[in-house]
């Protein structure tokens, strides 16, 4: 039995590492790996790495963006994990290793809670194993990393699968650990607003195919909503203050600049082998559930079933037949309709894993996968020939995922470049932030922001010089004036100081959208910082008291178990010994 476990170790060790090492093989390589995003995000990681360092290091403007002009990144964009490349900044990694680093460990969780959440639904690890590779190896999931350096997305590709689990927990499982649910969709929200809303989607379209299931147990529906209100306390420190600024500014994001419809893709091409694509590799690994025949109604294969088709829908939601033109200015945020395949490619990786594992299940006839025996001669050579085939299983797998891989980044033209520590200070790189789908509309003029980084300016165009110390900026008026507009791009939370600590009105009314300071008749030094406002802090408070609620209350429901589980063997135990 020993030797069988540790055979079937060694298989799954040996998947685990090719399936990995073939997935980061672009991210080996002392420069960094350029992608669409790549500058962006690099930007906002040396954004938190100088908040950090300043000992804020959840401000939610980032005074790092042009030229010190400030930038609300960390509002509107979440930086769950972004913090991990920041740390190893601060400890003194370069950017291109930090970055790269980052990236491998992203790998390295997404496999891994893969794996998780497909032996847990199936209760199988072979089937764990074969979806995290699946998933892993997918072309969409390593082009939203080599080639769009998409980091919302492939950072949401990690917790997506817990959505997939903690859905299944409801619908087949009486919904026993409601956490996984809640945490999936949390780390989700955390990661990438767009993948929230599509796993919104794929929850209630699965609600739809189990109806059935919520008619006979009415109470699952209550035990959803409170899982849902929990989720909501939990990111309430996100999505709150967000909701806050647009009550009070329109931003760019508002007009979006790119529409749906130029970016559909064409269905001839889902599984296709260029950018954007599912791949070829899922199509073929989706091909045994045909070969299966015969209808098996046990949960796993219907839930397989009912994932295989939502896959598909979700595919055919990127394409050119959804009425893109139609669906009205909200649908209009996803701008690419390929973004769709983030949940594709999940649903897909778990039923095709469950299907191939079936199918070569069916070839291994008089095995047991809960054997009751481990000891009996019979079972261990059967199951030596069980882990021999599926170890083949799992080795074509990898090379079916390998293949595809490889057309994938053979189709990409790769490119490096060796970020400086320093990179950004030199201001005009700081100005990277793509659309600038978080700049206020009052914004009228981009590039003549850095044009005006350092200085403020009075009513009647007067120059006041400025210094910048870290989050704060210094003013000195020596004329009075009604106002100064001083360089700093206006968001909700800004507050400016005189000399005697007293507050002063600000308004986001300056030129170019920059933050106007009402000075009155005042003649002397003024100071002007973010601050954040009563409800970013409130909702910090309550986020934090929800998340140790809800830690202390799993901790406590698992100790109880494993108490009651201890305490059940030692009666059997004592049981057996009396007879």
């Amino acid at each position: 039995m020993k030797w069988i476990k540790q055979r079937e170790n060694q298989i799954f060790f040996s998947v685990t590492l090719v399936s990995i090492l073939v997935a980061i093989s672009p991210l080996i390589s002392r420069y960094c790996l350029l992608g669409h995003d790549s500058s962006y995000h690099i930007l906002r990681i040396e954004a938190l790495k100088q908040q950090i360092e300043m000992g804020k290091p959840f401000l939610k403007v980032n005074p790092t963006y042009f030229g010190g002009m400030g930038y609300a990144s960390s509002l509107f964009y979440p930086d769950f994990l972004l913090y991990i490349p920041a740390l190893l900044r601060v400890c003194g990694f370069s950017i291109n290793n930090s970055y790269h680093l980052f990236m491998i460990l992203c790998v390295v969780f997404c496999y891994a809670v893969a794996y998780y959440c497909g032996k847990n639904i199936s209760k199988n690890r072979y089937i764990g194993i074969l979806s995290a590779v699946i998933l892993t190896l997918c072309a969409y999931h390593l082009d939203d990393i080599i080639v769009r350096a998409a980091v919302g997305e492939y950072t949401a590709f990690i917790f997506v699968p817990l959505v997939v689990y903690g859905v299944y927990n409801l619908c087949f499982e009486d919904m026993d650990k409601p956490w996984i649910l809640g945490a999936g969709m949390a780390f989700v929200l955390l990661c990438h607003t767009l993948s929230f809303a599509m796993c919104m989607i794929f929850i209630v379209l699965m609600l739809l195919l189990n109806f059935d299931v919520f008619i006979k147990k009415p109470k699952l529906l209550l035990k959803l909503i409170a899982t849902g209100l929990v989720t909501m306390f939990i990111t309430i420190s996100y999505w709150l203050p967000i909701l806050e600024q647009f009550m009070s500014t329109t931003f760019y994001v508002s007009y979006p600049w790119i529409e749906p419809v130029q970016e559909a893709v064409k269905v001839s091409a889902i599984f296709g082998l260029s950018f954007p694509t599912l791949g070829i590799g899922l199509f073929i690994l989706i091909i045994p559930r045909v070969l299966l025949f015969r209808k098996e109604d046990d949960s796993v294969m219907k839930y397989a079933d009912q994932c295989l088709t939502l896959g598909i829908a979700f595919a055919l939601f990127a394409s050119e037949i959804m009425p893109w033109k139609k669906l009205g200015k909200i649908f209009s945020m996803v701008q690419f309709p390929w973004r769709f395949y983030v949940i594709s490619s999940v649903l897909f990786s778990i039923s095709a894993a469950i299907y191939i594992y079936r199918l070569a299940g069916s070839l291994c006839l008089g095995v047991s996968d809960t054997p009751k025996d481990y000891d009996n001669e019979e079972y261990i050579n059967r199951n030596d020939n069980y882990v021999n085939k599926y170890g083949i299983v799992l080795v074509l797998v990898l090379a079916i995922m390998t293949i595809t891989t490889i057309f994938t980044y053979s189709n990409q033209t790769r490119e490096y470049f060796d970020f400086s520590n320093d990179y950004f200070d030199y201001k005009p790189y700081t100005a990277t932030v793509i659309a600038g789908e978080w700049l206020p509309e009052s914004v009228d003029n981009v590039d003549d922001l850095l044009e005006t980084c350092d200085n403020a300016y009075g009513p009647n165009g007067e120059v006041l010089s400025v210094t910048r110390d870290k989050n704060t900026l210094t003013v000195d008026i020596d004329k009075a004036c009604t106002c100064v507009d001083v360089p700093l791009v206006y968001y909700k939370g800004y507050v400016a100081r005189n000399e005697e600590g007293m507050n002063i009105r600000v308004d986001g009314n300056g030129i170019n959208g920059l933050t106007r300071v009402y000075t009155g008749d005042y003649e002397g030094r003024i100071t002007v910082s973010y601050e954040g406002t009563i409800i970013q802090k409130l909702s910090n408070i309550l986020s934090l008291q929800t998340t140790l609620l809800i830690v202390l209350i799993v901790y406590s429901f698992y100790s109880i178990r494993r108490e009651l589980y201890y305490t059940k063997s030692k009666d059997l135990d004592t049981k057996e010994r009396d007879k």
